[in-house]
């Protein structure tokens, strides 16, 4: 019983854990099989998913309390929880978090307005209004989708071009 003294071999490590492990096919257990492998005794299943590199993503984030006054550009995901007022130009989304505000100008590829915008919105495809979300201003939009609740104060367009006034016809 006590002359067995043989130390237990460390745990292998596995390949992915290793800092210099070659970049190739990734696995990822299914939240179905984590669940059952925790549950139960059976072995998790793992599906190969090939690798593919994520474009990086040039994100800013203007959390709950913070004040930016400016300009924004070229800025992929812009996330306003706190206070902007800027003018935010070549970028492609922002999400106005409930509780966040936004005043200024925006011309962008998509909205997800939770809190609130004041100004001129053009938002080149779809703008999504959510039932806590306000915007006060102009606003062009590709696509509008609005919750109940959601409310637009102001001039509202769709992104096509602005129609010239019909002549008056005289007679």
């Amino acid at each position: 019983m006590f002359g067995n003294k043989s130390k237990p071999e460390p745990p292998e490590k596995h390949p992915a854990a290793s800092p210099v492990a070659p970049r190739g096919p990734r696995l990822r257990v299914p939240e179905t099989a984590r669940k059952a492998s925790v549950e139960s005794a059976e072995p998790a299943v793992a599906e190969t998913v090939p690798f593919e590199p994520r474009r990086e993503e040039k994100q800013l984030i203007v959390g709950k309390g913070i004040v930016l006054k400016g300009e924004v550009s070229a800025c992929d995901r812009l996330v306003v929880e706190g206070r902007v007022e800027a003018s935010l130009k070549d970028s492609d989304v922002v999400v106005i978090a409930e509780g966040g505000e936004f005043k200024g100008s925006a011309e962008i590829n998509e909205a997800d307005v939770s809190g609130s915008f004041d100004g001129s919105l053009i938002v080149r495809k779809r703008l999504l209004l959510r039932a806590s979300g306000r915007i006060d201003g102009e606003v062009r939009y590709g696509e509008l989708e609005v919750e109940r609740g959601g409310r637009i104060t102001g001039t509202v367009q769709t992104g096509e071009a602005p129609r010239a006034p019909r002549a008056a016809i005289a007679e």
